[in-house]
């Protein structure tokens, strides 16, 4: 057979030498190595890349904005997951997934660091369990959309168990201190605000955030009723008030009126505009502050705490638990009941104390 014979251009249009097409290619894979010894790049299909979850984020709040969450719901998406992009920029991460999201609920369990948790040297509380539940369940939520979307390709929290769920201890304020409490209140710089404050939390049980949420348009002091628009949930209810509370809220409307052009119930003193109605952290701090001023200790003084005694001292007073459940706008019993278990407690407690046959001491006997 015929050899053909094959010649090459070993000059390039530049005039500089080349290698042989063949030598050439035998050279890159010997300078990339054997084929068969370089593995596939393995992606995660439950990671993306740092730098994409900002938008991320973005496009699951519209998606929620126009599924017509609520606002209070809105708002906690934006805190929880803008908590989420601040640990993941500070610590440096190019990707996050499993590894990098646990990280993230290990940093909430672990104490505060010493210029305080999420960089705020004001932050240096322990975190609740049903904080870091909630935490837990909204940034789920985001995974599991960022999968629906096609987004990812599986949830990095998919393998990870919730935190358990340990509620806290319900532990009310007795009657002594819900006294010295609206004394303390009317003792403080704004009497008006703060006595009409602690009045409705104490007659109403309402959240930190329906309280922040009211405006004029929510009081119908006529009838004695508040109307709540922004439950959880998003949910309307109507909450009777009793007639201290009425005339404490007509006198916060007309001192709010008289002074400021404003729809809140409740103004903030320290708000950037004049008038912005008072934040979830400016209602606690008046709470420290009324607390302080009443010498209460022993019990956490915190908004929270006047919805527990609400809920105990309705109970204590003969309130029935399903009109206490509707008023408190839970969606079930479940957490009712754990009122009721703390007020039959103390019924029990005042039995032992008060009852007629106990008085007789009939099994002890008569000293000689």
């Amino acid at each position: 057979m015929q050899k053909i014979a094959v010649s090459f251009d070993t000059k390039s249009v530049l005039g500089t030498p080349q290698k042989p097409l063949v030598r050439r290619v035998l050279s890159r894979r010997v300078a990339a190595g054997p084929a068969s010894s370089v593995p596939p790049v393995a992606v995660d299909p439950a990671s993306l890349p740092a730098t994409k979850l900002a938008g991320l984020v973005d496009d699951y709040i519209d998606d929620c904005a126009i599924a017509r969450h609520s606002a209070a719901s809105l708002s906690n998406k934006r805190v929880r997951l803008g908590k989420l992009l601040w640990f993941v920029s500070g610590r440096g991460y190019e990707v996050v997934g499993e590894r990098e999201v646990k990280q993230f609920f290990v940093y909430m369990n672990a104490p505060a660091p010493p210029g305080g948790r999420w960089g705020n040297r004001h932050c240096v509380a322990p975190l609740s369990t049903e904080t870091v539940k909630a935490f837990f369940s909204g940034i789920r939520a985001f995974f599991r959309w960022c999968v629906e979307e096609s987004r990812m390709g599986a949830s990095p929290l998919a393998r990870t168990k919730p935190p358990i769920s340990r509620p806290d201890q319900v532990q009310p304020f007795n009657e002594e201190q819900v006294r010295a409490l609206i004394a303390g209140a009317a003792d403080t710089a704004y009497p008006t605000r703060d006595t009409a404050l602690v009045l409705t939390l104490l007659d109403t049980g309402l959240r930190v955030s329906e309280v922040c949420a009211l405006t004029h348009e929510d009081l119908n002091l006529h009838q004695g009723e508040i109307i709540v628009r922004s439950g959880k949930g998003g949910k309307r209810r109507v909450v009777p008030i009793g007639r201290a509370t009425r005339v404490a809220l007509i006198e916060q409307q007309r001192a709010v009126e008289n002074f400021l052009s404003t729809d809140a119930v409740f103004v903030s003193e320290r708000g950037r505009e004049s008038g912005a109605a008072l934040g979830a952290v400016g209602l606690q701090r008046v709470i420290k502050r009324i607390a302080k001023r009443a010498n209460v200790s022993g019990v956490r003084c915190s908004p929270h705490t006047f919805r527990h005694t609400f809920a105990v001292m309705f109970l204590r007073r003969g309130g029935n638990v399903f009109t206490l459940k509707q008023i408190l706008g839970h969606e079930s019993l479940e957490m009712t009941n754990r009122y009721v278990a703390v007020a039959q407690a103390d019924v029990a407690a005042q039995h032992r104390e008060f009852s007629p046959v106990e008085g007789l001491r009939l099994g002890k006997k008569k000293a000689r």
